[in-house]
């Protein structure tokens, strides 16, 4: 079951990579389509986060679990206090880490 939902954190970040690639912060903010995919992502990627079980979670404390519950929070419950350049560094600085921790666990 815990690999269900690490697969689709790991189809959700690929998706945001492959969306971002080449693209810059400036042109994230002007693409309300492209910002919206990438937003639909980082939720589906939280979401998948929270549906794991605590113990698995305790088992992984290198990945940032929290964060990532949190951010699909603040898209869904805050959105009026979204700041694009939290969303940038978390494509930018964040994913690709992510990803080369996270893929193990499938």
């Amino acid at each position: 079951m815990s690999t269900d939902y690490i697969c689709l954190i790991v189809n959700a970040i690929r998706r945001i990579l492959r969306y971002t690639d080449g693209i810059g912060k400036s042109e994230l903010e002007n693409n309300d389509e492209k910002l919206s995919a990438i937003l639909y992502q980082i939720t589906i990627i939280g979401e998948a986060t929270k549906r794991l079980s605590v113990i698995f979670r305790q088992q992984h404390p290198e990945i940032p679990w929290r964060e990532m519950a949190g951010m699909r929070d603040v898209i869904v419950h805050k959105y009026d206090q979204l700041d694009l350049d939290v969303v940038w560094d978390i494509v930018e600085n964040k994913l690709t880490e992510l990803l080369k921790a996270i893929t193990p666990l499938l």
